[in-house]
């Protein structure tokens, strides 16, 4: 079982770095003007469609997301019980220390043997995919922001670790390793949300800037844009109070009309934000606080094996 598990994940991995890799040479030589012919051979016609590369339209983009931030979480879970979960389940681990096997020698050993081994697979996976998403949805990609966060860099060890260690925890508590799939699978989910929501903004102090606004340059070449990470964004009324672009009312304009009733109402937009170079920084500081979520969850799991038996 544990073979199995890990030679379909190492396959699943593989075959999905290999997609990856093909389309980051296919969009780079894109990049590089290379021809047509040389980019999308026997299928040119397909390739290029109103101006967009055949991996710039349909299901690609929302495809790949889906797929990346499915596959290190369901992963996780899978390996978590198969090489824990089902053990316990069945005994097999009150088996292996009745020869000479202690049971933290047990839990260590799956932990670097397996796990480690797969956590590396999956940071490198994430840096293809950075590197791919870059050159394949440039204008598309927002690596800050969610989804394109949680898809991409060696934040997707992380995930995997975590629901590994959720499962493993679930499945010494339950002894039913479906429960403990079940469980993993939501817990991990769980607290990729709430890192995103309330705790990744917050991993270094954000950034603020007031913006100036004329009728005659309505944006300012100072402000911030993605792929920074805009936390909040008002705008600032004549009298110094903060107004939001819904209290603004220009509709029915036309342009020049609606920037000088624009400028009229604000005099400056104020963003808060987090700079799109703190990206590898936050990436590791996830990282980090996954990883020690999803240990410590098998940490407690351990514990609860050994006290149980």
């Amino acid at each position: 079982m544990h073979r199995a598990a890990i030679t379909g994940t190492v396959l699943t991995v593989g075959a999905f770095a290999g997609v990856l890799a093909i389309l980051r040479h296919l969009a780079s030589a894109a990049l590089q003007g290379a021809p047509l012919e040389e980019v999308c051979p026997g299928w040119a016609g397909f390739c290029v469609e109103n101006g967009m590369w055949w991996w710039e339209r349909g299901q690609v983009l929302p495809g790949l997301t889906i797929a990346l931030l499915a596959l290190p979480t369901v992963t996780g879970c899978l390996v978590g019980a198969a090489v824990f979960a089902r053990d316990q389940e069945r005994g097999t681990d009150i088996l292996l220390q009745t020869q000479g096997l202690s049971a933290r020698r047990w839990w260590v050993a799956r932990m670097l043997v397996i796990a480690a081994p797969v956590a590396l697979l999956f940071a490198a996976l994430g840096a293809l995919a950075r590197s791919t998403f870059d050159a394949a949805f440039e204008s598309m990609s927002e690596p800050m922001r969610t989804p394109g966060f949680e898809i991409t860099g060696p934040v997707l060890a992380g995930y995997f670790l975590l629901a590994l260690g959720l499962t493993a925890a679930a499945g010494a508590w339950t002894h039913h390793t479906p429960a403990a799939i079940t469980l993993g699978l939501v817990g991990a989910v769980a607290v990729v949300l709430a890192v995103g929501t309330w705790v990744r903004p917050h991993y270094q102090a954000p950034l603020t800037t007031t913006v100036p606004i004329t009728a005659a340059e309505t944006w300012s070449a100072d402000r911030p844009m993605p792929p920074d990470w805009i936390l909040d964004d008002v705008y600032v009324d004549p009298r110094g109070g903060l107004v939001t672009a819904s209290q603004i009312t220009c509709d029915g304009q036309t342009s020049a009309d609606w920037q000088r009733c624009f400028s009229e109402q604000v005099v400056a937009q104020r963003l808060v934000y987090q700079p799109a170079d703190r990206w590898l920084r936050f990436q590791l500081t996830e990282l980090a606080l996954t990883t020690v979520i999803g240990l410590g969850a098998a940490v407690l799991g351990f514990r609860r094996s050994r006290g149980a038996r």
